[in-house]
């Protein structure tokens, strides 16, 4: 395991004020569900599990239902999700296909991704990439405090987004997909170098659904107690099914170089 300078995963909460982040709580809540139908619906990646998994993908992945939906002699030329997989660039297309997979073919994925604000390029974990709706206007104060980071945290911010996991949801060990070139990271391509790695700082106002870096040489599992954390995003990871709804807020930039100071990089 690489880690960030020997940890698993960085306590991030002594930079930040807890009282501030959850007078968020009301409008991200309230948010979410305005908002549902415009979140990414879905995460279209396929990683294969690590040989010594302890949460082994057993379920069908969009990649999986696409591969169905390929060869289904079902769907003809003037079929509805024909036309929503010819307009993939568009969101309520791709949600509705992806919807279609999980109806039709059994596909499971109980994740929706709520990009507040995004770099343009930057789409590593939403293939195709589809034109990304910015829904920053219904989260004004969330935004704002994104923002006040800027200075203190960060020298600035490229993306801001929440995690929404449904009711019993089950989130397969994986390590994320490394941004386009404009985050100066090659596709796919594994770094030990952590400023390499993008910065950001994932935040939870509840953390009953545990979440935990996993070390897959040794199957050791380190859990993240804070309610706000970084870790290296190319470890593998996940959390534990939950019975209830979770959400969790990551906020991604560039840290300053005061902060990089105050963590050691």
């Amino acid at each position: 395991m690489r880690g960030i300078n020997g940890q698993p995963i960085v306590d991030m909460s002594r930079f930040l004020d807890r009282e501030a982040f959850q007078k968020l709580e009301p409008e991200i809540i309230a948010g979410l569900a305005e908002t549902k139908l415009d979140a990414f619906e879905g995460i279209w990646i396929d990683i294969e599990n690590h040989p010594n998994s302890t949460n082994p993908q057993d379920w069908k992945t969009i990649p999986d239902g696409l591969k169905d939906f390929l060869k289904d002699p079902d769907i003809t030329d003037d079929s509805k999700a024909k036309q929503w997989h010819n307009n993939l660039d568009n969101v309520t297309s791709r949600n509705k296909l992806i919807r279609f997979f999980k109806s039709k073919y059994g596909v499971y994925d109980p994740l929706r991704v709520f990009y507040l604000t995004t770099n343009e390029n930057f789409g590593g974990t939403t293939m195709p990439d589809a034109k990304l709706p910015e829904l920053a206007e219904k989260f004004p104060s969330v935004m704002a405090w994104a923002n006040s980071l800027i200075g203190t945290m960060f020298d600035s911010i490229f993306q801001v987004c929440i995690f929404y996991v449904e009711h019993d949801g089950r989130t397969v060990e994986h390590y994320d997909l490394a941004p386009d070139s404009d985050l100066r990271l090659p596709l796919d391509k594994v770094h030990d170098d952590i400023d390499q790695l993008p910065h950001f700082i994932h935040l939870r106002s509840d953390t009953s659904r545990p979440f935990y870096v996993f070390d897959a040489d040794n199957k050791d599992k380190y859990f993240a107690n804070s309610w706000a954390c970084w870790f290296n995003a190319k470890e593998w990871h996940s959390a534990v099914r939950h019975i209830a709804p979770a959400w969790s807020l990551r906020v991604d930039g560039y840290f300053t170089d005061a902060m990089k100071k105050e963590l050691n990089l």
